[in-house]
C-alpha cells in the first residue's frame, strides 16, 4: 500500500522492482483495511513513481478508473522506453475499451509542492538526492467526440481537473493536522 494520508483511499499497483515503476492510485474508495467504509472521491486519479529513474517523466491521471489508467501510463512507458519521443502536446492511442486517444500536458511544479501528501515521498526524495524535482506530465482523456479539456466544445460533464490550470486546488488538501503529520514524515 502507498504511504498516504489516508489509507483507505491510497492503492500501491504493482512492484517498482519488476518493471521499474509503480503506479498508486488515489480515490478509488477501496482500502485492504477491515471494516473499510471510506467511498471513492469525486476525482479519483492516479500517478507513477520510478519513472525518473528509467529517464522518463512521472506521469499523473485523473478520474478514469484504475484499470485504463494503467493501460494508458503502461502504454506510455512501453511507447518511450522503445524509443519514441513523446512530449507535452502528444496524442498517444491506447488499445482500452474503447480505443481512444490520451494527451500528455506539463504539471506544473506548484501542483507537486503545494501539499507534500499528493504524490508519496518519492518526490520529496527526489528532491533531496538530485536537488530537482522530477519533471510530471499529466495524462488527459477526451470526451466521447474525442475533444480534450480545453476545447471549446469539449462536453462539460466530462470533468478532469487540468493541472496545469489550476495548480492548488486538486486534490483537496487535508487538514491541517494531516499536512503537519505529512510534512514530519517526510523531514526525518
Amino acid at each position: 500500500m502507498a504511504r498516504h494520508h489516508n489509507p483507505a483511499i491510497a492503492r500501491h499497483d504493482g512492484p517498482s522492482s519488476t518493471h521499474g515503476y509503480s503506479v498508486v492510485h488515489v480515490g478509488f474508495g477501496r482500502c485492504s483495511e477491515p471494516g473499510c467504509t471510506e467511498g471513492p472521491e469525486p476525482f479519483p486519479w492516479s500517478y507513477t513513481y520510478g519513472l525518473v529513474a528509467r529517464g522518463q517523466p512521472e506521469l499523473v491521471i485523473m478520474g478514469l478508473d484504475p484499470w485504463t489508467n494503467r493501460e494508458a501510463i503502461g502504454t506510455i512507458v512501453d511507447r518511450r522506453s522503445s524509443g519514441e519521443r513523446l512530449h507535452p502536446g502528444a496524442d498517444v492511442f491506447v488499445d482500452t475499451d474503447p480505443v481512444r486517444p490520451f494527451r500528455l500536458a506539463e504539471v506544473p511544479h506548484d501542483w507537486v509542492t503545494h501539499d507534500p501528501a499528493r504524490m508519496a515521498a518519492w518526490f520529496e526524495w527526489n528532491r533531496r538526492r538530485y536537488g530537482a524535482l522530477p519533471e510530471v506530465q499529466q495524462v488527459l482523456w477526451p470526451d466521447s467526440c474525442w475533444r480534450f479539456p480545453g476545447h471549446r466544445d469539449h462536453d462539460r460533464s466530462v470533468v478532469q481537473p487540468v493541472l496545469a490550470d489550476d495548480p492548488i486546488s486538486f486534490p483537496i488538501p487535508g487538514n491541517r493536522a494531516e499536512r503537519r503529520a505529512a510534512r514530519r514524515r517526510w523531514a526525518a
